[in-house]
Formats: C-alpha cells, sequence, structure tokens
C-alpha cells in the first residue's frame, strides 16, 4: 500500500470517529409535531386535548431533555397536567409522546393559534431552544339586534318609515353572506317594495352593521306596539345555514284633531246638537265638552271615545239661539295626557236659516187654518146659493 493509500484510510477512519463521537452529542434535530387534537376544530369555551410527538429526526442521541410547555391565551392548561416532562433520551430517528388538556377562553375568536415549547438539552437550564404548533379555533356567529330606531322617531298612520337595525356579531365566529329579512303579519304594516330585503354580507366578531327597512304604514293602523320580526339568514364557519328571528316592537302613535262641523238647533226638543269630528290619526278618549256663554256653563256632555276620522253628535241644553259660545272639550291622548280643545260656537239660526223648525211648524199651521177656513167659508157660501 503506498503511502498516500495508507494517509487517505487513516483520514477516513479519523472522520468516522468524529462524526461518530459528534452524532452521539450534538447530532440530535428535535422536533414537536401535533398528532392529533379533540375536537377538530375547538370551539370557545370547551375543553381541547391535543396529543405531540417529540422527533428526533437527526442522527444522534438526544439525552436528558426537558419540555416545558408555555401555553398562552386563549389556552389554559387544566389542573393535573405537568408543565415540564423528562426524557432521559430520545434516541436518533425516534420519538416520544406526550398529551395535554386545556381549556379555551370563551371570549377567543376564530383563529390558528401557537402552543410554544421550550426544549432544554442535556438538562442545561440555559441551554434550550422553542417549538410551537398550531391548533385551530372556531368559533361561532351569535347576532343580536343591538339597536331599532325609526324615521321619523314618531310614527303616524298613513306615513312611510325607515326602520334601522343595527346587528351586532356577540359571537366568536363570522357570520357569512348576511342577508336580512323584514317581517310583518299584519296589514297595517308592510314592507314598501325592495326594501323589505337587505344583503349585509359577512359580520365578523365584535362588529356591528346597520340595516335600514322602508315600510308603510296604513292610515287604518291604530295607536299600539305592532309586533313584528327581522329575519337573519348567513352561513357560519362550516358554511352551514342558519337562520335567525328576532322579534322586534314598532309603536304607532297618532295624533288627535278635534274640530266642529255641524251646528244645528232641536227647537223641539229645547236642545242645540253639535257634530265634533276626529280628523286626526288616533282615538281620543275619555271626552267631555262643556258649552260656555258669556261666562255661564250651559251644558255639559260626554263621549267615552272618538275614533280617528270618525265623528260624534253631542247635545246641549237649554238651546241657544244668538251669540258666540265656546266649546271647552277634554280629553285623553294617545300617550295617556290630558289634553284640551277651545272651539267658538257662532249661534245664529235665523240668519243661516238653521233653526227654523219653530217657524215652520209655525207656517204649517197657519196655512192648515187658511185652508179649513176656506173650506167652511165655500161650504157657507153654497148652502146659501141653494137656499135661495
Amino acid at each position: 500500500m503506498s503511502k498516500y493509500m495508507l494517509a487517505f484510510s487513516v483520514m477516513l477512519v479519523t472522520m468516522a470517529l468524529v462524526q461518530s463521537a459528534h452524532a452521539d452529542t450534538y447530532g440530535s434535530d428535535l422536533r414537536i409535531v401535533l398528532t392529533n387534537q379533540t375536537p377538530y376544530p375547538v370551539e370557545p369555551g370547551s375543553n381541547l386535548d391535543i396529543g405531540i410527538q417529540l422527533q428526533n429526526n437527526g442522527r444522534g442521541n438526544a439525552q436528558n431533555v426537558y419540555m416545558e410547555i408555555d401555553p398562552s391565551s386563549p389556552f389554559e392548561l387544566l389542573p393535573g397536567q405537568d408543565i415540564i416532562k423528562f426524557f432521559s433520551q430520545v434516541p436518533a430517528l425516534e420519538s416520544a409522546r406526550a398529551s395535554y388538556k386545556f381549556h379555551v377562553n370563551n371570549s377567543a375568536v376564530t383563529d390558528n393559534y401557537e402552543i410554544t415549547f421550550r426544549l432544554y438539552l442535556n438538562g442545561l437550564q440555559d441551554n434550550y431552544f422553542t417549538e410551537a404548533i398550531s391548533v385551530n379555533v372556531q368559533g361561532l356567529p351569535d347576532l343580536v339586534i343591538s339597536d331599532i330606531s325609526t324615521s321619523p322617531s314618531s310614527i303616524e298612520p298613513g306615513s312611510l318609515v325607515d326602520v334601522k337595525a343595527v346587528v351586532k356579531n356577540v359571537g366568536t365566529g363570522s357570520a357569512k353572506n348576511l342577508q336580512m329579512q323584514f317581517n310583518s303579519t299584519v296589514e297595517e304594516i308592510k314592507s314598501v317594495l325592495s326594501r323589505g330585503s337587505v344583503f349585509v354580507g359577512d359580520v365578523m366578531p365584535g362588529e356591528e352593521k346597520e340595516v335600514v327597512f322602508g315600510v308603510s304604514v296604513d292610515s287604518a293602523a291604530e295607536e299600539k306596539t305592532y309586533t313584528l320580526s327581522l329575519t337573519a339568514n348567513y352561513k357560519d364557519e362550516n358554511n352551514n345555514a342558519v337562520a335567525e328571528t328576532f322579534p322586534i316592537g314598532l309603536p304607532v302613535k297618532g295624533s288627535v284633531m278635534l274640530d266642529i262641523v255641524k251646528v244645528e238647533p232641536l227647537a223641539d226638543r229645547d236642545m242645540l246638537r253639535i257634530e265634533i269630528a276626529n280628523k286626526g290619526t288616533t282615538s281620543a278618549k275619555s271626552i267631555d265638552a262643556t258649552l260656555i256663554l258669556d261666562n255661564k256653563t250651559i251644558d255639559v256632555n260626554y263621549v267615552s271615545e272618538l275614533k280617528a276620522t270618525k265623528k260624534t253628535t253631542m247635545d246641549f241644553s237649554p238651546l241657544v239661539n244668538k251669540g258666540v259660545a265656546q266649546l271647552v272639550i277634554n280629553y285623553v291622548g294617545p300617550g295617556l295626557e290630558k289634553n284640551q280643545a277651545v272651539k267658538q260656537v257662532s249661534l245664529n239660526f235665523a240668519a243661516t236659516g238653521s233653526g227654523g223648525d219653530g217657524y215652520g211648524i209655525t207656517i204649517v199651521i197657519v196655512i192648515i187654518a187658511v185652508v179649513v177656513v176656506y173650506y167652511f167659508w165655500r161650504k157657507r157660501g153654497k148652502k146659501k146659493k141653494h137656499g135661495q
């Protein structure tokens, strides 16, 4: 063997010995791999089990390995779990297993979260490196109607109204492709054409969006709060279709507008009849009307209720033919508040032709008397003629 071949052989043996020694001490290659997550994905507020493998991908043994878990929000290690696990040896190209139990915070939103580990080699506390695994947390959307308002703020029968709803996602997952629908089962309140359905889009956790519907309130609507509803159609994080219905109240508040539409005497009954109309949009209740002339009360009359667009008559006695009287009307309004309306009543029946009932009767009596006198006069005249 030549001296060159001998030198080369010695070099190869030396390198092999050095490599072998290096592999035993420094040739380990540790990695942490997530092997299972139960449940997958995990929901906020739930408990989580994970399994990991501490893999040695190197060609040297890993000696005296300390593995310390460092969980951070939203994960909390459940009681009874070891924060630090010790492995006396992880052979080359082999692995060791470990498992952990956590609680996932309720406020966690959909995301991939990391759990970090510190690996200490050869028991040296100042000689470590970090590895991390990724855990999937998938939240659930939770929609609420955080506010309802209208424009105008006071809704009257016969009006067009914008109903504004604020939709908020208080859950931990996204509500995707949200479509809001205005629903009414009463004839008095209906959506205006296509404004009863609004596409909102995605609503992320903690996000809120305003939805505006166009609504028509019929003139026949009553003074009350109507129970209606909004329906939310969307998809959750798993693309499952979700439909939720939210009841809402829509208060209709009308106005009272009392007016005198007719005044007539009832001479044969010695009464003055006044017809009153409610030209407003809601009922007037507990009505009492006082007729006053020259600061003196003539009479008082009562009506329990006068609905919107309706009329009623009130009779006052004794009959007053001349003068300017006041009709003081007290009533209870839509908000149970007490109101008063004062109307002037001009009384001049001879000038207007009203109040002619007694005069007409007198004329009729006179005509009848004339006819009777004429009849007897004719009859008497004929007797005289025949007597001749």
